[in-house]
């Protein structure tokens, strides 16, 4: 005759059956490294996620400190364009004040070969034919003869290649006083036409003569010598 369990042994045999099947085993024995697993990755990926916050802390600081940097470095050239603006300016003042002075002092035109007179383009006379020259500027040569910018086709020439031919006196006076260059010049009486300088080695200028006007214009005096 069966005996028959009593309900507490029947629950406990059908949960010891249960722990001792396969299926239960393979489950416990494989969630163990999946757990593993699962937790490793998280790891990864937090430290990977902090990395990646860090540079873009470091990128962002980097930006910033740029950014600074960037608006000093503007306000220092400011500070410096307006420096150099304002040292242009008084060197220009300086000029003007220095012409004027110059020009209101009485010249000596004789020591010059000053000859002031309305503007008439004279005629000089050369081997071949008659070259025109405008009187309102003169370079002076060591023997004390005046020798006038040349017209030639209705230009000025500067340098010995033609590197310039302006049509305005005051461009071609510029070129010669302010920035050195070399002219062609003639006397009134058509003698010795040739490049001049006054400037540098040169010395067959010795002084010079400009209309008030252009000279004016240029902020250098009227007159001058070396």
């Amino acid at each position: 005759m069966t005996q028959r369990r009593s309900w507490g042994e029947q629950t406990k045999m059908r949960y010891s059956n249960f722990y001792r099947r396969p299926s239960f085993a393979f489950g416990m024995i494989a969630g163990i490294p999946l757990f593993l697993l699962i937790s490793a990755t998280a790891q990864v990926l937090v430290f990977v996620a902090w990395i990646v916050g860090a540079l873009m802390v470091v990128l962002l600081l980097a930006a910033v400190a740029a950014s600074v940097s960037g608006a000093q470095n503007m306000k220092l050239l400011e500070r410096e364009n307006e420096e150099r603006h304002e040292q242009a300016n008084l060197i220009r003042q300086k000029r003007r004040e220095k012409a004027r002075a110059l020009n209101a002092q009485p010249r000596n035109e004789k020591a010059i070969g000053q000859r002031p007179s309305a503007y008439v383009a004279g005629s000089a006379s050369t081997t071949g034919g008659h070259m025109n020259y405008d009187p309102r500027f003169a370079l002076v040569d060591t023997e004390g003869n005046e020798r006038f910018p040349a017209i030639i086709n209705g230009t000025f020439q500067i340098g010995k290649a033609r590197d310039a031919m302006p049509t305005d006196i005051e461009a071609f006076a510029r070129a010669i006083l302010v920035h050195a260059q070399g002219g062609r010049f003639v006397r009134a009486d058509g003698g010795k036409p040739g490049i001049l300088k006054f400037s540098g080695r040169a010395r067959e200028a010795v002084a010079y003569r400009l209309d008030p006007a252009i000279a004016a214009a240029l902020e250098i005096p009227a007159s001058g010598s070396r």
